[in-house]
């Protein structure tokens, strides 16, 4: 879904207002599924650090791509990838539950590549119907990474939600996006991608949220080992 909508609403929206539509829903995503605990082994409840760390990450994200931020007549489109983030929040869970039912990470991580090849199939077939495609691939060899890391990535979140929570993994997930997006930028100023002062300071606002909402796990830990003592 997410790549589905990214194909679809991206070049309309701006990355700035997809970025910005799709995190947040994640978020929304994870602090819900928390709560209910779909995925984790006990409900988290909503607590002030944990709806702290969501706003500050949600900050962050806006911080960093006002830059790129523009008005559009399709901003209907949002609800897209808003959309894909509210179901791509929920996908750690499921395929959490999964990988324990059958003991297996590679049952979760197949069904994901077959719904996904599937899905985008479908997409493809229709774009030829209506004479929309256009097959120019790219020539930069590491644009085609984006499929390995992309399942490596499902195999992580889903080892490490149930331990996490789904809150603090996207939380998390964010901070580190920015945060090599930042250093990316840095290291390879050959991609003509400017780094803004914002950026800096949306991304500062990334890992303090992440910071904030690993508090009261923290502290729950303390307490935990306190007793055991």
């Amino acid at each position: 879904m997410v790549v589905f909508s990214e194909g679809a609403s991206a070049s309309a929206l701006g990355i700035a207002t997809f970025q910005t539509a799709l995190i947040s829903a994640l978020l929304l995503s994870g602090l819900l599924c928390d709560r209910f605990g779909i995925g984790i082994d006990e409900k988290k409840p909503f607590t002030t650090f944990r709806v702290l760390g969501a706003i500050f990450a949600v900050v962050a994200t806006l911080f960093v791509v006002s830059p790129q931020w523009h008005s559009s007549s399709a901003i209907y489109l949002a609800i897209l990838p808003f959309l894909a983030g509210l179901l791509a929040g929920w996908q750690p869970a499921g395929n959490s539950k999964v990988a324990e039912a059958t003991g297996s990470m590679m049952v979760s991580i197949t069904w994901n590549f077959i719904v996904g090849f599937t899905v985008l199939t479908i997409a493809l077939v229709i774009r030829m119907a209506l004479g929309h495609l256009t097959l120019d691939l790219p020539g930069v060899w590491w644009m085609y990474l984006g499929g390995p890391l992309g399942l490596m990535s499902i195999a992580l979140m889903a080892i490490l939600v149930r331990g996490l929570g789904l809150l603090m993994l996207g939380v998390a997930s964010t901070a580190g996006q920015l945060l090599g997006s930042v250093l990316i930028d840095l290291l390879l100023p050959s991609l003509g991608n400017t780094v803004y002062l914002v950026t800096i300071i949306g991304t500062v606002f990334a890992l303090v949220g992440a910071i904030i909402t690993t508090i009261p796990e923290f502290r729950e830990a303390k307490a935990t080992k306190a007793a055991g003592v």
